[in-house]
């Protein structure tokens, strides 16, 4: 990270009228001069059982900034012409392989595993490293949510300095912790969140390409880890968050900053507010990202990712006035866990 990013990461927060502290907003180190290329880097995602009405603020919000470099999905085998001509139209490489192994994901298949074959969610990671060795000319690379997710800006205008990984709450989540008990074990859970000062988003992750392989194959070694069996088997095997968390705080990462790391070497721990990649978990969240919008006048500072935009009403009217032409109006609104 440059100076000026150490300071803003290390810097005290703002307070709002009501004396609550806003974290600072900051984005990741400003890339040297002409490395904006796009095609070295890329955007993966999973969109198994998705529709071109699912993906389409995703895909064309991504396009709308200039990004016109790699995109890759994990995608049904037989998709519809309607989605298959989109995909195609917007130069979106599919891959069937992801979302043909889940049907197939036994009791048996699992055992044959070792016990961890589970989800997408998980499974994902595995189809990551399959992406970035086929690519090995790729240099930064996103590993985003496909649904939930609209581009503001060009996602690549800030460098990562090896692995980004984004809060989406500023301490430790109950539910995680939930998991994390039932799937490590209770001491984990309860340290985790006696001293965590972030709760992890699984669904933006950036960095360069080495660094996410070892960040997919650090995750899918945390899977492999666990040892469950029958119905906590049903819960382990699903959710990527706990995973992530587990292996946040495996590595040392109490608090937001810069961390350097045993297993995944150096990551920038962003909490809310403070880098390209924004999750609107709370209504706290959507509240600060409300009056952001009315401090830039409908801008969005250096936020180039939003994350569960639609659970935000602010949001929702950002996008659909930044992009008049995509479906933003017939989002789905996700239920908060």
């Amino acid at each position: 990270m440059r100076e000026g990013a150490d300071r803003a990461v290390s810097g005290r927060p703002e307070r709002s009228a009501r004396g609550r502290a806003l974290l600072p907003l900051f984005a990741l180190a400003a890339r040297p001069a002409g490395t904006r290329a796009n095609g070295e880097h890329a955007v993966f995602s999973m969109a198994c059982t998705y529709k071109r009405a699912d993906v389409e603020v995703f895909v064309g919000s991504l396009r709308a900034t200039g990004f016109d470099g790699h995109v890759q999905f994990g995608v049904d085998a037989a998709l519809d012409n309607v989605t298959a001509s989109y995909y195609a139209s917007e130069r979106v490489t599919t891959d069937s392989i992801p979302c043909e192994t889940i049907p197939l994901l036994t009791d048996a298949l699992r055992a044959s595993h070792g016990l961890w074959l589970g989800g997408l969610n998980q499974v994902r990671y595995s189809h990551y490293v399959r992406w970035l060795d086929e690519r090995p000319s790729l240099v930064w690379v996103w590993l985003l949510d496909a649904r939930d997710v609209v581009f503001v800006r060009h996602p690549f205008e800030r460098s990562p300095p090896a692995i980004a990984l984004f809060a989406e709450m500023p301490a430790s989540s109950v539910w995680v912790n939930q998991r994390v008990s039932t799937c490590f074990g209770e001491r984990a859970a309860r340290e985790m969140m006696a001293t965590l000062r972030y709760n992890l988003c699984g669904g933006t992750v950036y960095g360069t390409a080495a660094s996410l392989r070892r960040f997919s194959d650090a995750m899918l070694g945390v899977a492999k880890r666990m040892s469950v069996d029958g119905a906590k088997r049903r819960v382990c095997h699903v959710n990527d968050q706990p995973l992530i968390n587990y292996l946040a705080w495996q590595q040392g990462m109490r608090a937001p900053g810069a961390h350097e790391t045993t297993e995944l070497g150096a990551v920038q721990l962003h909490g809310l507010f403070q880098g390209p990649a924004l999750t609107i978990k709370t209504p706290r969240v959507c509240e600060v990202f409300t009056l952001l919008l009315q401090k830039r006048q409908n801008g969005t500072g250096q936020i180039a990712i939003v994350h569960k935009w639609n659970k935000c009403p602010a949001a929702r009217a950002f996008a659909a006035a930044r992009y008049p032409h995509l479906p933003v109006a017939r989002a789905r609104s996700w239920r908060r866990r």
